[in-house]
């Protein structure tokens, strides 16, 4: 419980965005391959949530076709 509320302050998108993906990948992980596990489920974790938030969340200036 005090390891999720530590999360409570975070406050980017994508830092949230990683915990969840990082959660819900982390055992499928596991299963694969216990020994690096970890590793691999927070650099595809924190890609992912990186590239979504890039991509879908970030609210940027919009282009203006001529």
């Amino acid at each position: 419980l005090f390891f999720l509320l530590t999360f409570t302050e975070v406050k980017p998108n994508a830092n949230r965005l990683a915990i969840v993906l990082g959660c819900l990948l982390g055992p499928l992980f596991f299963m694969v391959d216990a020994d690096s596990s970890l590793l691999v489920t927070g650099v595809v974790a924190g890609t992912a949530a990186y590239l979504i938030e890039r991509r879908w969340l970030r609210l940027g200036p919009q282009e203006v076709k001529a």
